[in-house]
């Protein structure tokens, strides 16, 4: 009985395209190997019937953490072999420097401070503010901004362009804010209840909504931040 060769890689077909899986158990230089003979194999079937356009393909490496370098050399192999466009390398592994960044991303930085005219104060990730914004000052965060205060100046959630993000402050006349990519100052504050906490966020339509802060269970339900005791 002969001796099995052993699966360095696997070429799975789906309707998005090609999905190509990568032993992780496998060394780089066989799966690197073992990944040209399969795709010359697969690329003379294309030979004879070639398709309309260029196949889509997905590299997954499971638990395998790739170099910059060798992530672009799995993809120089694939789309020099003719028909095929990488959309991504793909794995489960992650670095300790982008844990942290998406650990900040999500944390929630508590100040008690007021931010005045000319200054800034920015955050990666949810601003939760005990104090007040005046009129020339600016708050930035990755996510959420919670201004347990007077907003009076400037205030930019997702700045990292995440439009799901809100603004809400105990008493919100902003001269100016935005989330993600879109801006809204179209602000008439005699209407406003100054005895409401109001909150600003983007609707389906990719509009800015100010209403009351209530709403927020309707259409920001994935919310939390007031589970922590805040």
């Amino acid at each position: 009985m002969g001796k099995k060769t052993a699966q360095h890689v696997m070429i799975k077909g789906s309707k998005q395209g090609l999905m190509i899986v990568i032993d992780d158990t496998s060394s780089y230089s066989e799966a690197l190997r073992d990944l040209d003979e399969k795709l010359s194999i697969h690329n003379q079937h294309l030979a004879n019937n070639e398709p309309a356009s260029s196949i889509h393909v997905t590299i997954h490496t499971g638990n395998r953490y790739l170099t910059e370098e060798q992530a672009a050399n799995l993809v120089e192999l694939v789309e020099k072999k003719g028909y095929m466009t990488v959309k991504g390398v793909e794995s489960n592994v992650i670095l300790l420097e982008e844990s942290k960044r998406m650990a900040e991303e999500v944390a929630v930085t508590k100040e008690m401070k007021i931010v005045r005219s000319g200054q800034v104060l920015q955050v990666k990730g949810d601003l939760l503010l005990v104090g007040d914004v005046n009129p020339g000052g600016t708050v930035k965060a990755g996510g959420n901004i919670f201004v347990m205060g007077t907003l009076r100046g400037r205030a930019e959630a997702g700045i990292y362009g995440n439009k799901d993000c809100v603004i809400s402050a105990s008493v919100f006349k902003p001269a100016l804010i935005t989330i993600g990519d879109i801006l809204y100052n179209s602000f008439d504050h005699h209407e406003q209840d100054d005895q409401v906490m109001t909150c600003a966020y983007v609707d389906q339509s990719d509009e800015i909504i100010v209403d009351r802060l209530q709403v927020l269970n309707r259409v920001r339900p994935n919310i939390s931040l007031f589970e922590e005791g805040v």
